[in-house]
């Protein structure tokens, strides 16, 4: 059975049907604007990456297999091309890793934040999808293991390794955190409202035409 996720894209894609797509951005706009904002720190920044995206969703011709980590997906690599472009532009410090230090004191919240949707991108899918769904949308495991297919065991056993991904990314920038504290960081930090007015702005997305795009691959 077609997830609601699945069931709201299919009437945008075959019937452009504006109020489902209203209700996708009331469901997803939040981490979208959060990613974006995260690895920006600048919250216009993060509103105009959140446009792209959901302009990317208008666009797509076809359904894609996990709307949430689809999502998460497009909004982190978009907001990672504007700051590298940024940084190109301002010819500031590579990206490079920094030379990697104690685990004393222990890293703050304000050093991982920029860094942590970058982690979850680059994570296999079967660990990135649970990771996505349950960090980011706040979804249980049970709800998870309906939707994935897989045992509840399973889903937390890929969230523990995903945590475990994440905390290998952040010590090859020379963060050295425990996944103890990179699991309470990502419960207790990555759900985030969108601005109101932006939700508003995107709905409106969903009186835009299809693009004359050439069709690509659509999989989360």
């Amino acid at each position: 059975m077609m997830s609601t996720d699945a069931l709201l894209l299919d009437r945008w894609l075959h019937n452009r049907d504006a109020e489902a797509f209203r209700e996708l951005v009331g469901r997803h706009a939040g981490l979208v604007y959060a990613a974006a904002r995260r690895i920006l720190g600048d919250p216009s920044a993060a509103e105009d990456v959140a446009q792209d995206c959901f302009l990317k969703l208008v666009e797509t011709p076809r359904p894609v297999r996990n709307l949430p980590a689809w999502l998460h997906r497009v909004a982190a690599r978009r907001a990672l091309e504007v700051l590298r472009s940024e940084r190109r532009r301002r010819a500031a410090e590579a990206r490079a890793p920094r030379p990697e230090r104690d685990a004393d004191p222990e890293p703050t919240w304000d050093e991982v934040e920029p860094l942590v949707d970058e982690a979850i991108e680059g994570l296999p899918d079967e660990l990135r999808i649970p990771v996505v769904l349950h960090f980011l949308e706040g979804r249980t495991h049970e709800a998870i293991a309906g939707q994935v297919g897989a045992a509840k065991a399973t889903v937390a056993y890929r969230i523990a390794r995903g945590i475990e991904g994440i905390r290998s990314f952040l010590k090859r920038r020379g963060i050295a955190a425990a996944s103890a504290l990179i699991a309470g960081w990502l419960s207790e930090r990555l759900a985030e409202a969108a601005p109101p007015a932006l939700v508003v702005s995107l709905r409106k997305l969903a009186l835009v035409g299809p693009a004359a795009a050439p069709a690509s691959s659509s999989g989360a």
